[in-house]
């Protein structure tokens, strides 16, 4: 939603050819650290997913609803792009930086530079076609740019995270495809120290030992009818991992009396790798649903 917000606040073709030598521009070349949060969305597999297919279009259109009410025909477009494109991504570098979006395999029909507001005016303008194909929208005292990749693919960003793309798309280096949970519909990286700063109900009390020594979480959703929700907790060594399971068995142990803690019911545990523990839970579109709306208070 936010992010339909803010490409829409702001408006294809090919871009130009590069020599023959040297890497192709990724996207990825712009991400210089790692991401405080890094999300991947399947767009194309999860909107035909049998079981999240209709949950997950019906997000769409509830977000699609509200953004009208505030970018008109223009935001619907973006959200267009967002649904029938292959893959979105999202990431945040840092917590002054601004988020990032990706949407790789855009529908080839789409130009934002063909996008209006409600006035006609253009929202997006060329400001250069070297190396890459970039457009900028000024909204609110922020400028924001949209850089076309090959593969379809558009980066956006504001900030000084305009410029670093800038030298990046100059001097690709070629960086390797970010891979957070391959074969997933959708999946979420959060650095452990991040997720601490913002969540820091797990770095103390009864919780302390899951954020102890936490280098990442992972939340991920299989496909199909046997797909499953899995948050996989990665840690620094296999006794901080020992650790965190003993606390997570007792959370899962009381989930089956405590009604606040029942949408945790149905997860199993297992570390079948040593500094990984692994919560997996199979479960319908309308249970995912109300997991998104559960109450997260995980206190045993």
């Amino acid at each position: 939603m936010v992010m339909a917000l803010v490409m829409a606040s702001c408006a294809s073709t090919p871009a130009p050819r590069r020599a023959a030598s040297g890497p192709a521009a990724r996207w990825e070349d712009a991400i210089d650290s790692v991401p405080e949060l890094l999300a991947e969305f399947r767009t194309k597999v999860l909107f035909r997913d049998p079981v999240y297919g209709p949950w997950a279009r019906r997000v769409v259109q509830v977000a699609a609803t509200k953004a009208n009410q505030h970018g008109g025909a223009a935001t619907l477009r973006m959200l267009d792009a967002v649904e029938s494109s292959e893959e979105l991504f999202v990431a945040r570098l840092g917590p002054r930086d601004d988020l990032v979006f990706v949407l790789r395999g855009v529908r080839a029909d789409l130009d934002p530079a063909a996008l209006a507001g409600p006035d006609g005016a253009p929202l997006w303008t060329v400001s250069q076609r070297v190396p890459v194909r970039e457009l900028t929208c000024e909204e609110a005292g922020k400028t924001a740019s949209l850089f076309e990749l090959p593969g379809r693919t558009w980066l956006i960003v504001q900030g000084d995270l305009r410029d670093r793309a800038r030298e990046a798309f100059a001097h690709p280096a070629g960086r390797p495809r970010f891979e957070i949970a391959p074969g997933a519909l959708a999946a979420v990286r959060f650095d452990g120290n991040a997720l601490l700063r913002h969540v820091p109900q797990f770095g103390k009390g009864a919780l302390a030992h899951v954020g102890r020594g936490l280098v990442s979480l992972t939340v991920s959703l299989g496909p199909g009818k046997d797909g499953a929700l899995t948050g996989a907790f990665a840690y620094a060594d296999q006794d901080a991992a020992a650790a965190s399971e003993a606390v997570l068995t007792r959370v899962l142990e009381a989930a089956q009396t405590t009604e606040a803690l029942r949408w945790l019911r149905g997860f199993v545990l297992d570390r079948k790798d040593p500094v990984v523990v692994t919560a997996t839970a199979h479960m319908s579109a309308q249970h995912l649903t109300e997991l998104l709306k559960g109450d997260w208070d995980l206190s045993p």
